[in-house]
């Protein structure tokens, strides 16, 4: 088997690769269709709705009426919907009203089971959060830790993507397979008398065809770079959620396996500075991803988080300092450095006893805390998705225009569920 030879088999799985993939997550046109008209109508509001009220707007759509009155197409469509939910098809009736029935029953099946409609009441449904990028999991737990408070925005700080040191070690397997099971194999077959090719025998020791063993080298090398990327995304859905209820505020894990205990309460979201961030990365990154990201800063008075005892507003050794101050009564640290110096220690000697962090904590660190405090506490969410929508939504808490209407909720949708769609990400203050 020559080089050629092996050239062609590659070009002849990748062709095939591609036409399975494109098959399996092609969305057909009448699906699409009643996708546009279903968001067009629900996807901006919190509105339940009946089967029957669907099928009212279907009726009403400019782009659905011509599916709903062509029976052929209307049967086409059925058989399509059916065949993605993989349930056999009986015997359809030739009346057009119970077609109909029969295509909605199935796309509210089919949409239900895709995480794009959710059943509140038996018979009553509504459109799935439209900024939820939670798990399911992670979902229950939000509601649960918000005491089922309204969830205007929920997704995870992806970090990683903009990062290249991290894209360089996910797929630093793919680019070793492709030295050891491509490159090595070239430069051996030119040089057969070089290190090249004894380590083509070391790797190789029985001899098997090098066409097939590099192929198996460059597919352990995708597996290894696909193993990494799902550690990597498992371990970001445990250290870095953020999610923004209505009444709650904004609730934020500090550590991993945390249970959202980082907490800006409302009322000081109202008194904080919101700006939305993007660096040259991420303006590329947001152009040719399907998900645009961005930074979100929250400056916050440092008086008032300081007050406002939120735990991950500060670090945590701070926290500490302020209680075993409060717990020693001291008010202030003293005018002169000899008292500054006896509290400080006094402060210090307090916070190693209930946290092992604060043995970290100098008697200049406790002056400058409290003595020389800074202004502002500044929150900085990195590479968070659709950051303009999760601009908006703080600005919803800051302003109190809780029952507004989402601009790109539509657009969103249209995205998440395969459609053709484009967000808006330049910089808003």
């Amino acid at each position: 088997m020559n080089i050629e030879l092996f050239g062609s088999i590659l070009a002849i799985l990748f062709v095939l690769g591609f036409i399975i993939g494109y098959k399996k997550f092609r969305v057909p046109k009448c699906v699409q269709k009643i996708f546009v008209a279903l968001v067009s109508e629900f996807a901006a509001s919190t509105e339940e709705f009946t089967k029957s009220k669907l099928l009212n707007v279907l009726e009403s759509h400019v782009e659905t009426q011509e599916l709903l009155n062509d029976k052929d197409e209307l049967v086409k469509c059925i058989k399509t919907i059916y065949g993605l939910l993989k349930k056999p098809v009986k015997e359809l009736p030739d009346k057009l009203d119970d077609l109909k029935k029969i295509l909605v029953d199935g796309v509210v099946e089919l949409f239900t089971r895709r995480g794009i409609l959710a059943e509140t009441n038996k018979g009553r449904y509504r459109i799935y959060n439209v900024l939820n990028m939670l798990t399911e999991k992670h979902y229950v737990e939000a509601r649960s830790v918000t005491r089922n408070d309204a969830i205007l925005y929920g997704a995870y700080q992806v970090r990683h993507i903009t990062s290249l040191r991290a894209v360089f070690i996910e797929y630093l397997p793919i680019f070793l397979g492709f030295i050891l099971g491509v490159i090595v194999p070239r430069l051996s077959y030119v040089y057969p008398n070089s290190v090249f090719s004894n380590i083509i025998e070391r790797l190789n020791p029985r001899g098997a065809p090098l066409p097939l063993r590099s192929l198996f080298v460059l597919s352990l090398g995708v597996l290894f770079k696909d193993v990494i990327d799902n550690a990597v995304k498992a371990y970001y859905r445990e250290k870095y959620r953020v999610v923004i209820g209505l009444k709650s505020g904004i609730r934020y894990d500090l550590t991993y396996d945390d249970r959202l205990s980082g907490n800006i309460r409302r009322r000081l979201i109202g008194k904080s500075q919101v700006d939305l961030e993007q660096s040259m990365i991420q303006r590329m990154f947001s152009r040719f991803s399907s998900v645009p990201v961005g930074n979100i800063k929250i400056r916050m008075p440092a008086k008032d988080a300081i007050r406002a005892e939120n735990p991950g507003l500060i670090d945590e050794t701070i926290s500490t300092a302020v209680d075993c101050m409060k717990d020693l009564g001291i008010k202030s640290l003293g005018e002169t450095d000899e008292e500054k110096i006896k509290n400080a220690k006094a402060i210090i000697e307090c916070a190693k006893r209930k946290s092992r962090k604060a043995k970290e904590l100098s008697v200049k660190d406790i002056i400058e805390i409290f003595e020389e405090r800074p202004r502002y506490i500044i929150r900085r969410f990195v590479n968070m998705p659709y950051p303009n929508e999760m601009y908006k939504a703080i600005k919803t808490l800051q302003l109190g225009h809780i029952h507004r209407r989402m601009r790109n909720a539509d657009k969103i949708l249209m995205r998440k569920g395969g459609a053709v769609a484009s967000v808006n990400t330049k910089r808003r203050r």
